[in-house]
């Protein structure tokens, strides 16, 4: 047991002056686990008959469960706060990407309208001008007879 208790100890020292984790949270998680563990070493010296009174070790066995009760309470809490952390950036994610497809068909079918725009201009200006060409040609033709019979 001083064994358990004095790695749990340079493992707490260590959680406290590294820091190995991740992020904040982690480390503060890790290390409230190792002053959990720390603790319930410590009221296990409490178990045996260092106590002659039995009612005080069942009292002590009610604080040992409430220890590791509440540290257990506390990761199943931070693993749910991950859990609800990770599936909101997930639907978060899926919607910009949603909308983001949605926006590139809108965009897509807008340069498939201005493109067909620009070709029946183009097909317009090019009638357009052939007209004009031909109707000059005329002209050009019609003046020149006019000027051959005076």
């Amino acid at each position: 047991m001083l064994v358990a208790d004095a790695l749990s100890t340079i493992l707490l020292a260590f959680f406290l002056t590294v820091r190995p984790m991740v992020d904040k949270l982690n480390n503060c998680i890790q290390i409230v686990n190792e002053l959990v563990v720390l603790v319930c070493i410590w009221l296990l010296f409490w178990f045996t008959n260092y106590v002659p009174q039995a009612d005080t070790r069942y009292d002590l066995g009610w604080y040992f469960l409430y220890f590791i009760g509440a540290d257990i309470a506390l990761n199943v809490g931070f693993l749910i706060f991950n859990l609800v952390k990770k599936i909101y950036v997930a639907i978060r994610t899926a919607i910009y990407r949603h909308k983001a497809k949605a926006l590139m068909a809108v965009r897509a079918a807008q340069f498939k309208e201005r493109s067909l725009l620009l070709k029946i201009q183009k097909e317009q200006s090019e009638k357009s001008s052939s007209y004009s060409s031909s109707s000059s040609q005329s002209q050009m033709s019609f003046s020149d007879i006019e000027i051959s019979s005076a």
